[in-house]
């Protein structure tokens, strides 16, 4: 699951992402009330854009589409099996990821113990979860905001729900002058004694709950591009765009 926080300039950018399977929020699309001329754009219909899906990924990852189709049907259909267990489990959920297409394979992490429910053959369950996944969440736009009252700039933070981790993907020119992982840590510690009524996730984070990744670009981190139509593409088995 991918929700991000990009920070840029002196604008914060929060993107809220499909991605996470479990949640009911989705990227918002950009410019929605535009004045495009879109009189000449013929609109796909479902099955349309679901073979021009499949024909995406079968040519991106080289794999036949028969077995992109069988993964792409799975993963929607294991969408509406996790919203379910979101609700029915509210807060006992602390991860979930798929394996990338073509597999057909869903993983679930529990925080403590696994309870009693069924589940599909190709949907592992395990425990040991320390934070629900909206605390995972919490805690990626936590170490955003930190980040960003230190001066930092041109970075984007995401709970990697595969990895459990919080990813810090950040932009220099001159990447031996960014930040290491410990000392990301020691702005939050000092941040955390300022705030003592911080919720227990925030307190608790610690370096190896982080993934930092410091690149060489001066270009913005990530950048928006708009477009209307298509399925969600998935990548490694979460929603990256759309096919439109």
């Amino acid at each position: 699951m991918n929700y991000r926080s990009m920070f840029k300039g002196t604008k914060l950018k929060m993107l809220t992402s499909a991605i996470a399977l479990a949640l009911t929020t989705s990227v918002a699309s950009a410019d929605e009330g535009t004045d495009q001329d879109l009189s000449g754009v013929k609109k796909q219909t479902s099955a349309e854009a679901f073979e021009a899906d499949v024909a995406i990924l079968s040519r991106e990852k080289g794999v036949d589409k028969a077995s992109v189709a069988r993964a792409m049907k799975f993963q929607e259909k294991f969408e509406s099996q996790a919203a379910e267990l979101m609700a029915k489990f509210p807060n006992k959920i602390s991860r979930i990821w798929l394996e990338p297409a073509p597999s057909q394979m869903a993983h679930i992490q529990f925080v403590g113990r696994v309870p009693a429910v069924q589940l599909p053959a190709n949907v592992s369950a395990k425990g040991g979860g320390r934070f629900s996944l909206q605390e995972n969440i919490q805690r990626a736009e936590h170490i955003a905001d930190v980040l960003k009252k230190s001066g930092k700039r041109n970075f984007m933070t995401y709970f990697d729900a595969r990895t459990g981790k919080v990813k810090v993907e950040m932009a220099m020119p001159n990447p031996a002058k960014g930040p290491n992982k410990a000392q990301v840590l020691e702005l939050l510690q000092r941040n955390a004694k300022r705030d003592l009524d911080m919720p227990r996730g925030l307190q608790a984070i610690a370096e190896g709950d982080i993934d930092l990744d410091v690149i060489q670009s001066e270009d913005e981190i990530y950048t928006f591009e708009h477009s209307r139509g298509g399925n969600w593409l998935r990548d490694d088995g979460f929603r990256e765009c759309t096919s439109g």
